[in-house]
C-alpha cells in the first residue's frame, strides 16, 4: 500500500525541480478549505444523480404512459402491444440508468473525494519546497511561476508577486499527500496569491 502511495506521488511531482519535502500538520483554516471543497463537488454530482435515479423511477411508476407524456400527439392511445414492449424494456432502461449513474458517481468519490477525507482524517500535508521558472507575458499582463506538478506545471499569479520572487528563491507549495490539493503558496513567509489553487 505505501509503495503504492510512493509510485503516485512519484507520477504527479516532478522530482528535478524539488529541492526537498517535509510532512506537517494542516490549520484548521486547511480542514475546513478541504471540507468547502469536498461540499462543492457533491453539491454538483449528488443532484445529477439523484435526476437520473428519478429518471428511472418516474419510467417504471408512470408505466407506458410515459411515452405519451413526451409525444402527446402521437400516442393518444397506447395498444397492448406497446405497453407489452414498454414493460420489457423499462425496467431494463432503469436498472441501466442506476447502474451506470453508481458507477460513476463511486469513480468519481474515490479518485476527488476518498483522497481529501484521509488527508482530513489524518491531518497532514505535504511542504514541497522547489525553485520555479519564471515566465513573463508582459504585453498580456500576463505572470507565471512553474510548480512541480505534473499535470499543471504553470500558474498565473500578479506582477507583484512575480517580481518579489528572485533567482535562487525556493518557493513552499503545501498540499494534500493523498488528494493532492493545493492548499497554499509561499515565497518565504510571503503567501502568493492564486485565484484557484485547484486548478
Amino acid at each position: 500500500m505505501a509503495k503504492d502511495k510512493i509510485n503516485q506521488v512519484k507520477q504527479q511531482l516532478i522530482f528535478d525541480s524539488i529541492s526537498y519535502t517535509k510532512m506537517d500538520d494542516l490549520a484548521a483554516g486547511e480542514i475546513r478549505a478541504m471540507k468547502n471543497k469536498i461540499r462543492k463537488d457533491l453539491r454538483i454530482y449528488v443532484p445529477g444523480y439523484s435526476v437520473l435515479i428519478a429518471i428511472g423511477i418516474y419510467f417504471l411508476l408512470r408505466g407506458p404512459g410515459a411515452s405519451s407524456d413526451f409525444h402527446r400527439r402521437i400516442y393518444s392511445e397506447i395498444s397492448e402491444q406497446r405497453k407489452i414492449l414498454y414493460w420489457q424494456v423499462a425496467p431494463y432502461f432503469s436498472l441501466f440508468l442506476l447502474v451506470l449513474s453508481t458507477i460513476f458517481l463511486a469513480i468519481y468519490y474515490s479518485k476527488s473525494i476518498h483522497p481529501l477525507v484521509l488527508d482530513i482524517k489524518k491531518c497532514k500535508k505535504m511542504a514541497i519546497f522547489y525553485r520555479p521558472k519564471k515566465t513573463a507575458m508582459t504585453l498580456f499582463n500576463r505572470y507565471y511561476i512553474t510548480i512541480p506538478l505534473s499535470n499543471n506545471q504553470q500558474i498565473e499569479i500578479s506582477r507583484h508577486d512575480f517580481e518579489s520572487i528572485n533567482e535562487g528563491d525556493l518557493l513552499c507549495l503545501e498540499m494534500g499527500p493523498a488528494s493532492f490539493f493545493l492548499l497554499n503558496l509561499r515565497n518565504g513567509e510571503h503567501n502568493i496569491h492564486v485565484d484557484d489553487l485547484t486548478l
